[in-house]
């Protein structure tokens, strides 16, 4: 994403709200040494200041048979707002001069970002566009082995 397309999906109220959570956290951070956090994952959506708000509780990340494992500490420093908000993935785009590889599709994150980001790249590259949540792209065997095997043969046509 970049700022303008963070701007449009956190509302452009919510985004000030964060940002200034953000400032405020790295302030205290500064003066205290103390890193303040929020939940990374909620299926509460009046929690303003998680990092992702989703009232399905299916939701990889809250869902303990997918995502929410004991391991994962739920939890997102409240000062990374600010650079989350502002970081602008598309600019990197034409940076790269290596053959690339892009494995997206309609249901996973900012797709028009992804076709945009794509369309700047200036070196050899190739677009997959696939079925498929995003997040089921974590854990979904045969999701997985798609793009496991769509990264396989473009590795054997590049890597030669």
């Amino acid at each position: 994403h970049d700022a303008e397309t963070a701007r449009a999906i956190y509302t452009p109220e919510r985004y000030a709200r964060l940002i200034a959570a953000s400032q405020q956290a790295q302030t205290y951070y500064e003066a205290n040494g103390t890193v303040q956090y929020t939940l990374a994952a909620t299926n509460d959506e009046a929690i303003d200041l998680a990092a992702m708000r989703w009232a399905d509780p299916s939701f990889y990340y809250t869902n303990p048979e997918r995502g929410a494992i004991p391991e994962y500490e739920n939890r997102f420093p409240i000062m990374a707002w600010e650079e989350w908000l502002t970081f602008d993935a598309l600019a990197a785009a034409d940076g790269i001069k290596i053959p690339y590889l892009m494995i997206h599709g309609d249901q996973m994150a900012l797709p028009d970002n992804a076709q945009a980001f794509y369309t700047e790249v200036d070196s050899t590259k190739a677009l997959k566009w696939v079925e498929g949540l995003q997040m089921d792209y974590y854990d979904q065997p045969e999701l997985i082995d798609n793009a496991v095997d769509l990264v396989a043969d473009h590795f054997n046509q590049t890597l030669r």
